[in-house]
């Protein structure tokens, strides 16, 4: 059986499960009903043009860490998703990816409340550079105000983090050419949106950089800018259980069905400008 058939069968069954668990808990359980039921008809549909798989598929070597709570190294907020903007699993997958990556800069487009930010702060090196962008609290598309950013502020991590505010369509990130090693994409969710802030990012990786977009395929224009990427770039992933779709290319690809340009070494995955 396909990995994607067991992997919707799996998806219709935590569905089909929330609904006893929401009425012992007396809460609402039909948004993450019809998140999991999503999940399992993409792929049918054929709407993923991305390989689904686990980050230790893309990375054989890593130690999945099970959180500080549990005793582990990594931290995670153990919050509410509408608080921290990742279910608890996708919390958990940043913090051992950054934790892993260990990269010198990374870049955030949609800033927030900046829990993100500072999960991605405490689980990296203390000389990591951080820079997340949101838009200036008088944007007419701004819903936050002054508390973009609340979540770091006043915390230790705060020296690590600088926060811009601007349009990231409109942003010079000429200065930062080559230069990031990990982009975070969770900005505006349109597709022209989601397609300008990819293409910027692509140009401003580090050689080892990788991408990461969050809600894919949940909004429509993140998936038609992510598949879009995909097909022209390759060694494009998304991460099993989440909303997560990875940009990887230097890592040795295990996926060679799912490449998509010929003109290059089929073992690999590279971003060529």
């Amino acid at each position: 059986m396909r990995k994607d058939s067991l992997y919707a069968i799996r998806q219709v069954t935590l569905a089909l499960l929330t609904i006893p668990v929401a009425i012992v808990l007396r809460r609402p359980g039909w948004r993450w009903f019809f998140v999991e039921i999503g999940r399992a008809i993409y792929p049918f549909a054929n709407l993923l043009k991305v390989p689904i798989v686990s980050l230790t598929d893309i990375y054989p070597d890593m130690d999945l860490d099970i959180g500080d709570k549990g005793g582990g190294r990594i931290k995670v907020v153990y919050a509410g998703y509408w608080s921290v903007g990742l279910s608890p699993l996708e919390q958990f997958i940043m913090a051992n990816l950054v934790s892993y990556l260990r990269p010198g800069t990374v870049f955030e487009i949609g800033t927030a409340f900046g829990s993100t930010t500072l999960l991605i702060a405490q689980n990296v090196g203390e000389t990591t550079k951080i820079f997340t962008m949101d838009l200036p609290p008088d944007n007419s598309f701004h819903r936050l105000g002054d508390n973009v950013g609340s979540a770091f502020r006043g915390t230790e991590y705060e020296k690590q983090i600088t926060l811009l505010l601007g349009d990231s369509q409109r942003f010079d990130f000429a200065p930062c050419f080559k230069k990031i090693d990990l982009i975070f994409v969770d900005g505006a969710h349109d597709y022209d949106s989601v397609r300008v802030d990819s293409e910027n990012a692509r140009r401003r990786l580090s050689q080892n950089g990788v991408i990461l977009w969050h809600d894919y395929p949940g909004a429509a224009g993140v998936q038609r800018a992510v598949n879009e990427f995909a097909r022209s770039y390759g060694a494009t992933y998304m991460i099993r259980g989440t909303h997560f779709a990875l940009y990887a290319p230097t890592r040795k690809s295990v996926f060679a069905k799912d490449y998509r340009a010929p003109d290059r070494d089929p073992k690999y995955h590279t971003a060529q400008d």
